[in-house]
């Protein structure tokens, strides 16, 4: 279903994207761990977004005169984009388990869930969880936040936006300056193995190279992430 996507951002290349990385982390941990589980991993990134194939937020979901006019009152324009983010893990989770009800085992299904749940696992449940478990939502969590910082996810974006017609230029402008600096200055803190972290060093260096030639002012705002720890 992500290939029906209205999120500029958000599409199956997205998915691709985060699966590849997670691929990357699943081989490399695989030695270490060795009854990690890819199938566990692959449906968990397959999910995680799914709750953004039908919203990207009140006032962008649609293009109408009064929608566009509220997009210019600043609390506005954000609140929605902010709520989207919010969520999103806990609806994925949830569509994930209501699809998923009766087809699979309990065990493999919560399992699944809590790794869709990433950095939203709920703190009660995060004692008990296995370390097996643990390690699921860590990659996923990894993935999907070094995937927010490649050249892919930005070209994506503005070809879904200028091509597809999926929201338009003022949501793609707005979501670039708020994930440049909201969002990227915490992926260190999502990094919880040496992997992702050398991962994330060498997409660093890719994407500031080429967004500092072709985007110069887009350039230097993510410069500024990439220097700024997250709050």
């Amino acid at each position: 279903c992500m290939t029906h996507s209205k999120d500029p951002a958000h599409d199956v290349s997205h998915i691709i994207r985060v699966s590849r990385f997670a691929k990357i982390f699943y081989t490399m941990l695989k030695p270490e761990y060795p009854t990690l589980d890819w199938g566990i991993i692959a449906t968990s990134v397959s999910w995680h977004d799914v709750s953004r194939v039908e919203q990207v937020g009140a006032l962008y979901n649609k293009s109408t005169p009064l929608r566009r006019l509220l997009r210019r009152v600043p609390i506005l324009r954000d609140l929605p984009l902010y709520l989207v983010w919010r969520m999103d893990s806990q609806y994925s989770s949830i569509a994930f388990l209501k699809a998923s009800k009766g087809s699979i085992s309990n065990d493999l299904q919560r399992q699944i869930a809590i790794a869709i749940l990433a950095d939203r696992a709920l703190p009660r449940l995060q004692p008990h969880e296995s370390l097996q478990s643990q390690l699921y939502r860590n990659i996923v969590l990894a993935s999907d936040a070094i995937e927010m910082a490649t050249i892919a996810r930005g070209e994506a974006m503005y070809h879904n936006i200028t091509t597809k017609h999926l929201t338009d230029t003022r949501y793609l402008n707005r979501l670039l300056i708020l994930n440049m600096l909201l969002k990227i200055p915490k992926i260190p803190s999502y990094l919880h193995f040496t992997a992702a972290r050398q991962i994330y060093d060498l997409i660093q260096t890719a994407s500031l190279t080429y967004m500092t030639k072709f985007y110069p002012t887009d350039g230097r705002i993510l410069a500024y992430a990439f220097a700024t720890k997250g709050f």
